[in-house]
């Protein structure tokens, strides 16, 4: 009976601590499968749109009373602005548009140069470069192949709120802040810490199990010597006071 009860707790032990375990990784699998397979499946053209903030250059109050300009146009506040569109998606997207317009904070508002760092460098592709309005230009890719990412840098002379946009049958367009890609990024940490935390606490709560089940076999173990060795002496004495009778 009392080897019945320790294979039970045993066994009791090992499911609190395995089965939760066994159930993070199911979970884990499920979701890796819906977005490596079910997510390619699905949404197999996708392309995603990083935007970073401002970074302020040049601005009036530096240059005081100070003229600056380039090619008639005040450039008394110079900021840039960074773009990054990767094809994120499992296939290759031919003769595609992305829109970038800004909203000025002040007149007048002018983008002035753009910058392209493309992966791959060689071998990208064309890009067709179109300036609706000061406020407005567009890149028309003639090929995004899966992997493929562009990183633009706009020089404009203010700031202004930025929209990015690209409409294209069967291709989904993600815009991402650049701080929404930082929590992201800590959110993944974070859930990586937690699980490692549950992990440890589970082995640590294991071994306690087995330590405390082991005290406990111990004490078992010391209590049926202790009830033999009485069951001992209640014998002789049985014995001993059965011959004093005689």
């Amino acid at each position: 009976m009392g080897e019945t009860k320790r294979m039970i707790g045993r066994f009791v032990g090992v499911v609190v601590v395995i089965l939760p375990l066994l159930f993070g990784v199911i979970i884990g699998l499920i979701t890796e499968t819906y977005t490596h397979w079910l997510g390619s499946w699905y949404e197999a053209k996708e392309v995603r749109c990083c935007i970073e903030g401002v970074t302020e250059h040049v601005n009036p109050e530096i240059l005081g009373d100070a003229k600056l300009a380039f090619n008639g146009i005040d450039i008394r506040r110079l900021c840039s602005y960074r773009i990054t569109v990767l094809n994120s998606g499992k296939k290759g997207i031919d003769n595609i548009t992305v829109y970038v317009e800004f909203i000025p904070e002040s007149n007048p508002f002018q983008i002035l140069a753009d910058h392209h760092k493309t992966d791959p460098p060689r071998n990208f592709g064309e890009i067709e470069i179109s300036r609706d309005a000061n406020s407005i230009i567009s890149f028309g890719y003639e090929l995004l192949n899966a992997g493929d990412k562009d990183e633009i840098t706009l020089l404009t002379n203010g700031k202004g709120e930025i929209k990015v946009s690209g409409k294209q049958k069967d291709v989904k367009f993600v815009r991402i802040e650049h701080g929404a890609k930082k929590r992201a990024k800590l959110l993944e940490y974070a859930g990586i810490i937690i699980m490692v935390i549950y992990i440890a606490g589970g082995i640590w709560f294991y071994r306690r199990i087995r330590h405390n089940r082991g005290r406990l076999i111990a004490l078992q173990k010391e209590s049926e010597e202790l009830s033999n060795e009485l069951k001992e002496v209640e014998k002789k004495d049985r014995d001993a006071y059965g011959n004093l009778t005689n």
